[in-house]
């Protein structure tokens, strides 16, 4: 079986991969982790909630989406929804393209942000200038793992119950 590299729904052999990548041809897909909301979904729209909160349900006209790979399920309050990756396709207008590199900017802004309090996590700890265990850090790298929309409530129990 031959190795491969799975980016979005496509999948590339480590050499073409890479040859992608250095050549600029490396589409970057938007992924977005969330929620299927059954009831409210049809033909035409996607009902989604980013992360694993019950809230800001929106439509994702399925025309947008190039694939969606189901995770299992979550509980939401008393019921469950299906988790999945939905692989966003390529924007075609200039806002459309605008609006997709805010995102893919401010997903790596927050593991960006997750990463460095990972380290000063672990700088205190081995400083001795904190008590901060392994819970600290096992809580913050499953932060890096959300959303948005769950991201920064997730981290800050992290700091506030955990480090």
């Amino acid at each position: 079986m031959e190795d491969t590299v799975k980016t979005g729904s496509r999948i590339y052999s480590p050499q073409e991969f890479l040859a992608s990548l250095t050549d600029g041809r490396l589409a970057s897909t938007l992924i977005l982790t969330g929620m299927i909301n059954e009831e409210e979904t049809t033909e035409q729209y996607a009902s989604f909630a980013v992360g694993t909160s019950c809230v800001n349900w929106r439509k994702i006209p399925t025309g947008a989406i190039e694939s969606i790979q189901s995770l299992g399920f979550v509980t939401c309050g008393d019921h469950n929804h299906p988790l999945v990756n939905i692989s966003l396709k390529e924007p075609q207008s200039e806002e459309a393209l605008l609006f997709a590199s805010f995102a893919t900017d401010m997903k790596g802004e927050a593991h960006r942000i997750i990463n460095k309090l990972l380290r000063e996590a672990e700088e205190s700890k081995t400083a001795g200038t904190t008590d901060a265990g392994p819970h600290c850090s096992r809580c913050l790298q499953f932060c890096g793992t959300t959303d948005m929309d769950v991201f920064f409530q997730c981290a800050a129990f992290c700091m506030e119950q955990m480090c």
